[in-house]
């Protein structure tokens, strides 16, 4: 609520005031959602319009639009055949249910060259044969 308003009080008698901020420069916060076996996250949101519902003695809601720089998904998904180390491609059960290409995918204890356990990029996707073509991402 204080990234819709820009100012919290909390007086001696453990009251929170909230009130608007004359700036421009209200906070940003992160938003996490878990849909079944996928956690999705936005970081860095912020709030552009926000309506408080107070009705009777039901509990406040509020619903915000706003932006938000970074998003994230994590799943998980079976792999239909074992991935040699360093493979350009591997099967999934499902590649459907939250792959993107530009994603990441991690095996298991599969280190690359480096001895790092970073996992794979995500270039190319066929949602037919449920393949998706990747390289090894190395950092150093």
């Amino acid at each position: 609520f204080l990234c819709a308003v820009g100012k919290r009080v909390v007086t001696p008698h453990s009251k929170v005031v909230y009130s608007f901020e004359d700036t421009s420069n209200l906070p940003s916060f992160s938003l996490w959602r878990k849909v079944g076996h996928a956690q999705f996250a936005m970081a860095g949101c912020t709030v552009n319009q926000a309506e408080v519902t107070i009705a009777g003695n039901e509990i406040a809601s509020i619903a915000w639009s706003g932006e938000f720089m970074k998003w994230s998904l994590a799943g998980s998904v079976l792999l239909t055949a074992n991935v040699i180390p360093g493979a350009s491609s591997m099967t999934v059960a499902d590649a459907t249910r939250f792959f993107n290409v530009g994603g990441r995918v991690k095996i298991g204890d599969d280190y690359d060259q480096v001895g790092a356990n970073n996992g794979y990029e995500i270039r190319a996707i066929n949602y037919v044969t449920n393949v998706l073509c990747a390289r090894s991402i190395c950092y150093r």
